[in-house]
């Protein structure tokens, strides 16, 4: 940090979240979290710098040197737009960095140059890449992967992310949220298991769950999925797999986490789809020719499954993607 201001070093915030804060500054991005969530995302980034080719599909988080001292002196230019800045204590802040990568995917605009099938192509290999690898990145959304000025996208923030099939009681602990109905990007049936933890009845949290979230109400002309379908098959689901402790819950996310990022950007792959239609020439292209509409509603259809048992992994939506082509 020599020769520059707290300020100059961490630059402008771009983005805030229950990981910590993320600055822009000289064509990096910088993040600012507590020291468990760092771990993490350098755990994984280890993992993906063995795929092949992993650059195409990711950008990860690499160490940066930021010595407690310097964290001290930031702390006065930061604490108030930063909480984890202003509530963690300088020991347990550790300082991420990674290039810059572009915007998110849910500010991009959508024209008629967009490739709605090499996106999804793209897309689903970067997730079955990470699935392979044993990785849950558990966070997917339109604001975690972003796209250059060339049209690549890429998944960033793994501070969520966790070996599936090695899944125990702190990976539940360390997940655990409060009921979100309307955070559509997160799997149905880990909404109603954080209902279930806070003691919620079902049969109302579901309710909720489907009144709240678009892609129950009103999706049904994209995905064939009906609210009546969604009630009966994520109620069996629910009630199928009710647990009463840490250590079954463990066994249920080692059971179902290859479905979850497959919910996540069948979502994604949705809300392409959507502002795509709102163009002429897209909507000819993806849904006025038949093949490919009765492609694309299969695909949304086995991404957006309600009950996971039923629901596409990664890997079977590309493979299906693929074959379909």
């Amino acid at each position: 940090m020599s020769g520059k201001s707290p300020r100059q070093t961490l630059g402008k915030k771009i983005a805030e979240g229950s990981y910590g804060c993320i600055y822009r500054n000289d064509k990096k991005v910088l993040k600012v979290s507590d020291t468990k969530e760092a771990e993490v995302e350098l755990r994984v980034a280890n993992i993906i710098k063995n795929i092949p080719n992993w650059s195409e599909y990711y950008i990860i988080q690499d160490k940066e040197e930021f010595e407690t001292k310097n964290f001290t002196r930031v702390r006065p230019m930061y604490q108030g737009d930063c909480k984890i800045i202003r509530d963690t204590t300088n020991s347990n802040l550790r300082l991420l960095s990674s290039s810059y990568g572009g915007v998110s995917v849910r500010n991009i605009e959508i024209t008629e140059s967009f490739s709605y099938e090499k996106s999804i192509r793209h897309l689903l290999e970067a997730v079955t890449k990470l699935n392979d690898q044993g990785i849950c990145h558990y966070d997917l959304h339109g604001g975690n992967i972003l796209e250059d000025i060339n049209g690549k996208q890429r998944i960033i923030d793994f501070g969520s992310a966790f070996i599936g099939d090695m899944a125990d009681v702190s990976t539940v602990k360390q997940h655990k949220y409060p009921f979100s109905p309307m955070f559509s990007a997160q799997p149905p049936e880990l909404a109603m298991q954080n209902a279930i933890v806070e003691n919620r009845d079902i049969q109302s949290s579901l309710e909720e769950l489907i009144v709240k979230r678009e892609i129950f109400r009103n999706s049904s002309e994209y995905t064939g999925i009906t609210p009546s379908y969604v009630r009966k098959e994520l109620y069996d689901f629910v009630t199928s797999e009710y647990h009463a402790t840490d250590l079954a819950w463990a066994e249920y996310y080692r059971n179902y986490w290859r479905k979850w990022d497959t919910w996540s950007i069948g979502v994604l792959f949705l809300d392409f789809l959507k502002r795509s239609l709102l163009l002429p020439a897209l909507r000819k292209e993806l849904w006025d020719n038949p093949s490919m509409h009765n492609k694309i509603r299969m695909l949304l259809r086995g991404c957006l499954e309600p009950n996971p048992k039923k629901r596409f992994s990664a890997n079977d939506a590309l493979k299906f993607w693929v074959s379909a082509s």
